[in-house]
């Protein structure tokens, strides 16, 4: 060992890298090209035309629901907040892509999308750790979560791995929990203060405790047929979708009641347009 040039550990290190490399940049554009622009472009403007509406939508019926979680059972709560999530997810998107892909072409650096089809994922840690707000995951990942796993790894080598994830993705939740409250006081959008932890926060909590329950399943032969097939992707779906519907009000309620997700400009003219078929 003391004479050993430790390449075979260097190189396991340098694979480990690179799959956490690979994690963390997903679906990343270095071509810019003709098809990109007419993608991004068509893409921008489908979501610009369902922010619209969505838009049209709260101006005629204001959000005023004053609960932190949300009934299935209330379906006009339901496809309130349903519409919200739609109206999120496309406002995100295009203000991401109007601050940041300029910046990207006059840097020249590999083009990062915000999303990355959110609504196929089967669990919670699917959604949020490959597929929603990348850039923002992204710097979690690398800020938060990986380091704590490495300590956790480190200090407690006993425990099961499953446990060292979960651990680390609770914790990197309550951080973006905390992160959000922050910035959403500095811009005072936002009349419910501490929301964001909840959200965040129960959210991490149900991704750890679903992710533990998909590892213990996985087990056995019988558990990875049924976590892997298609009942058990359908059932991972509706739970993971389920939960985040229903915490929504604890998100986007502060923000909703001060319209503060609004501000992205549509034309008047459109607006009188889309509310005249409401």
């Amino acid at each position: 060992m003391l004479t050993s040039d430790n390449a075979a550990l260097r190189s396991d290190a340098k694979t480990q890298d690179s799959k956490r490399l690979l994690r963390c940049h997903r679906n990343l554009v270095r071509n810019m090209d003709s098809q990109f622009w007419r993608r991004i472009l068509s893409d921008l403007t489908v979501k610009y035309c369902v922010f619209a509406t969505c838009k049209g939508y709260f101006t005629m019926h204001p959000y005023n629901y004053e609960g932190m979680f949300v009934s299935p059972f209330d379906w006009p709560a339901m496809k309130q907040h349903i519409i919200y999530a739609v109206l999120s997810y496309c406002g995100i998107d295009i203000a991401y892509n109007a601050v940041f892909l300029p910046l990207f072409i006059i840097c020249k650096t590999p083009y990062v999308p915000t999303f990355d089809r959110p609504l196929t994922s089967s669990t919670l840690k699917e959604f949020w750790s490959t597929r929603w707000n990348k850039p923002i995951k992204n710097s979690l990942h690398r800020g938060i979560f990986s380091p704590l796993l490495t300590g956790l790894n480190a200090r407690f080598p006993a425990w099961p791995r499953t446990r060292h994830v979960a651990l680390a993705v609770a914790a990197t939740f309550t951080a973006s929990g905390l992160i959000h409250d922050y910035l959403f006081a500095t811009m005072a959008s936002n009349d419910a203060p501490g929301s964001q932890l909840v959200f965040f926060g129960g959210q991490g909590l149900l991704a750890a405790m679903q992710w533990e329950f998909v590892c213990a399943m996985q087990g056995t032969s019988l558990g990875r047929e049924l976590v892997n097939g298609p009942l058990g992707k359908i059932v991972g779906w509706v739970i993971s979708m389920l939960s985040i519907v229903i915490m929504l009000p604890a998100y986007c309620g502060g923000m909703a009641r001060r319209g503060s997700a609004l501000h992205i400009p549509v034309p008047t003219a459109f607006l009188d347009q889309v509310q005249a078929y409401m």
